[in-house]
């Protein structure tokens, strides 16, 4: 005979039960809702400084409060104000002078700055179609996959290419065979990589080691123009665990792997400092070669074709000077 299939009546719950339920649940919906709104009305307080009684910009845009706040012109203390500053000094009211910030973290500026960007965006939203046309058009004139002309280093020819969708260049090198490039391409450093996951990265320099086996180069990833260098070993292409953080960006290779100089910041961002590190060693044993002392000049380095002598240079914009090591 045929097999018989007993299906189970679905047993309601008591209605005392059902009306509890819903009137628990209805409290857990609710204090989401004032969650929510709590929520939302904090964030905007924090992105734009305002109430929501407030509104985040007026009818003119976005006024900046004033505060009374004096500035001094001439001799200040003890800071370099030039070889002849105004003595006495003088002073002028800047009522501005809050949003002078310069590490970047004052929430007063930050949210004055948040509100005229919503100002902007509103105003300029009938704009949209436009400045993706105009955007368009740039790119149309632009090769964007393209390679640069390759230069000769050593063994080898170093350059750089781009691809189109990628927003940052591929280092890249070639042996150097009869003068001319030939062979396999050796990708040194993709920044598309680099980039991956970072909401800002800017590469500075990138060097070969003089035996161009070891790749050195300098990241910032704050936006700030602080770098940090990192090594990478081209036989296995992996970085090396060692690093050296809070330079200004560039880097000199000594007579070999074993030595590399770079500068350092001072309170006011100036490149003021040369410094070589002896790979291997912690930055803290690092040796400190020269200091800038006078506020109008900044540090750069270099070094000369035959690769014997590390240059200093320290200028201003009126003057210059050179100071030179011999690497060997």
């Amino acid at each position: 005979g045929r097999s018989r299939v007993t299906r189970k009546m679905l047993t309601l719950p008591p209605k005392e039960v059902v009306v509890d339920a819903v009137k628990d649940n209805g409290k857990v919906l609710a204090a989401a809702a004032v969650a929510g709104v709590s929520g939302w009305m904090a964030y905007r307080y924090w992105k734009y400084g305002v109430s929501v009684f407030q509104p985040i910009y007026g009818k003119d845009g976005v006024v900046a409060k004033k505060e009374d706040r004096k500035v001094f012109f001439g001799v200040c203390g003890d800071q370099n104000r030039g070889p002849n500053p105004m003595n006495p000094p003088k002073t002028v009211s800047d009522p501005y002078y809050w949003m002078r910030d310069d590490k970047r973290t004052a929430r007063a500026v930050i949210t004055h700055l948040n509100r005229e960007n919503a100002y902007f965006a509103a105003k300029t939203s009938g704009l949209a179609r436009l400045k993706k046309e105009i955007y368009e058009e740039f790119r149309s004139h632009i090769k964007e996959t393209d390679e640069a002309v390759p230069y000769p280093h050593g063994p080898f020819f170093y350059y750089t290419r781009t691809v189109k969708g990628l927003s940052y260049k591929i280092h890249c090198r070639k042996r150097s065979v009869g003068g001319h490039p030939a062979g396999a391409e050796q990708v040194i450093m993709d920044v598309n990589q680099l980039a991956k996951g970072k909401k800002h990265c800017d590469m500075q320099m990138i060097e070969a080691s003089p035996e161009h086996n070891i790749i050195a180069f300098t990241v910032d990833y704050t936006g700030y123009e602080t770098y940090e260098v990192f090594f990478k070993d081209m036989a296995t292409g992996k970085l090396l665990g060692e690093t050296i953080k809070d330079t200004a960006g560039e880097i000199v290779w000594g007579s070999d792997r074993r030595t590399i100089f770079y500068t350092t910041l001072d309170s006011e961002h100036r490149p003021n400092k040369v410094w070589k590190h002896t790979m291997g060693t912690p930055q803290a044993s690092d040796e400190l070669l020269f200091t800038e002392d006078d506020e109008l000049f900044w540090l750069d380095l270099d070094k000369t074709c035959s690769g014997r002598f590390l240059v200093v240079r320290t200028s201003s914009p009126t003057r210059s000077e050179c100071h030179v090591i011999d690497l060997e």
